[in-house]
C-alpha cells in the first residue's frame, strides 16, 4: 500500500512451502506511507503463519 492505494497483489494456492515475492518502483515524497499487509481468506492463504517482511531503498533523491 502507497498512501491507503494498492499498489499489488500476491495470490497463493494450498500446498507446503509455499512463497511469493514482489518487487515494485514507485514515486514517493516526504511523509508518504508505505506498507505491507496480510489478509487470510483461508485455503488460499499462504502457510508459515502469515509472516510477511518488507525492504525499502532509495535508488535516487528528486
Amino acid at each position: 500500500m502507497h498512501n491507503g492505494n494498492v499498489i499489488a497483489i500476491a495470490h497463493s494456492h494450498p500446498g507446503i512451502f509455499e512463497q511469493g515475492a514482489i518487487t515494485a518502483v514507485i514515486k514517493v515524497a516526504a511523509g508518504d506511507e508505505i506498507w505491507i499487509s496480510n489478509l487470510d481468506h483461508g485455503p488460499e492463504s499462504a502457510e508459515g503463519g502469515s509472516y510477511s517482511s518488507f525492504c525499502g531503498v532509495l535508488l535516487y533523491q528528486l
